[in-house]
C-alpha cells in the first residue's frame, strides 16, 4: 500500500530532540572511553578524535569489538581514497559526483530543530554501470572514487554534531521511472564492502517514493547488503503528502533550477563540514 509522507521536515516536531547538540550521556561517555582505551592498545589503528570515538560508541551501543572492526574498515577506506575530512575536499567530491550524475543528489541538510540528517536522491538518474566503468584517461576507478568519496561526505557532513549522530539519517529516495539500468547488484555489493558496511551510521528512515515493479524487485535484491537497522528503516511505496500520485521529489527540491539547487547544496555542505570540524576540535570526553 502506498504511504503519504510529509516532506516538510523543517516543521516536524520531535519531543526527543536534545537541547544541547553536543551533550552525551554518562553511559555513552563510558562506551567511548572503553573504545579509546582499546584503540590506544591496538597496533593497527591510528588515534582518532573524541568526537569520532563517541560516534562509534553511539552506533555500536558500546560494543568495543564491533567499533574496532568498523574503525579498521574506515581507516582503510580513508587511506585508499585519500579522504582528509576537509570542507574543501568534501565540496569538491560532491561537485564531481553531481557532474557525473546530474539531478541524482536532490537535497542535503541537517535540520536544526530535530538534529535529523537528511538526504534526498533520485534513483531514476543513477547509473551504476557508469559509476563502475573504467576511465582510460584518469584511471580504472576514477568514476567510482568520485562517487564513493561523495557518498562518504554525504553521510559525514549531514551529521555535524553528536545529537545528529544519535538521531540518525533520513534518506528520501525517489524510485519513479526506475529501469533495470538503474539497478546493480555489483554496485550495491561494492558499496557495502567498502563503505556502508563500516561507516558508523544510524538509519532513522529510508523512505522509497514512487516504487513500481523494477524498484520493488531491486529493493528485494539489495536487502542482502543492508544491516538489520537499515532493513527495518525501509518503507516502500511512499508518496508526497498532499500532492498528485505522480509528483516526483525533484519537482520539490530542484528549486529555483538544477544549477541553483546544486549551488545551494554545495554551500550547505561546506557550512556543515566546517561546523563538524569546529565541534570535533572543541569536544573532549
Amino acid at each position: 500500500m502506498d504511504q503519504a509522507m510529509d516532506l516538510d521536515l523543517d516543521q516536524q516536531q520531535h519531543d526527543d530532540a536534545p537541547m544541547d547538540s553536543m551533550a552525551i550521556t554518562s553511559e555513552e561517555r563510558q562506551w567511548a572511553l572503553a573504545i579509546k582505551q582499546a584503540v590506544s592498545e591496538s597496533e593497527e589503528l591510528s588515534p582518532i578524535n573524541d568526537f569520532d570515538l563517541v560516534q562509534y560508541a553511539m552506533i555500536t551501543q558500546g560494543n568495543t569489538e564491533e567499533a574496532l572492526a568498523r574503525m579498521e574498515g574506515m581507516q582503510s577506506f580513508r587511506e585508499h581514497y585519500d579522504i582528509d575530512n576537509s570542507a574543501e575536499q568534501g565540496v569538491r567530491c560532491l561537485q564531481l559526483a553531481m557532474d557525473l550524475l546530474p539531478r541524482f543528489l536532490l537535497h542535503l541538510d541537517n535540520c536544526p530543530d530535530t538534529n535529523e540528517a537528511i538526504l534526498a536522491w533520485d534513483a531514476s538518474v543513477f547509473y551504476p554501470d557508469l559509476v563502475l566503468a573504467p576511465c582510460s584517461q584518469r584511471g580504472a576507478d576514477f568514476y567510482w572514487k568520485n562517487y564513493v568519496s561523495a557518498s562518504y561526505y554525504m553521510y559525514y557532513c549531514t551529521q555535524p554534531n553528536l545529537a545528529s549522530i544519535r538521531k540518525g539519517l533520513t534518506l528520501l529516495l525517489d524510485c519513479g521511472q526506475v529501469e533495470w539500468e538503474n539497478v546493480s547488484i555489483d554496485f550495491e555489493r561494492r558499496m557495502h564492502d567498502e563503505l556502508r558496511g563500516y561507516y558508523p551510521l544510524k538509519w532513522n528512515q529510508l523512505l522509497a517514493y514512487n516504487t513500481a515493479f523494477i524498484a520493488n524487485v531491486g529493493w528485494g535484491l539489495f536487502k542482502q547488503f543492508m544491516n538489520p537497522h537499515m532493513r527495518e528503516s525501509l518503507q516502500l511505496g511512499c508518496q508526497v503528502s498532499g500532492a498528485d500520485s505522480s509528483t516526483r521529489l525533484y519537482e520539490l527540491f530542484l528549486q529555483p533550477s538544477l544549477e541553483g539547487a546544486q549551488i545551494n547544496i554545495l554551500r550547505r555542505a561546506r557550512d556543515l563540514l566546517l561546523m563538524r570540524a569546529q565541534n570535533a576540535q572543541s569536544f573532549t570526553l
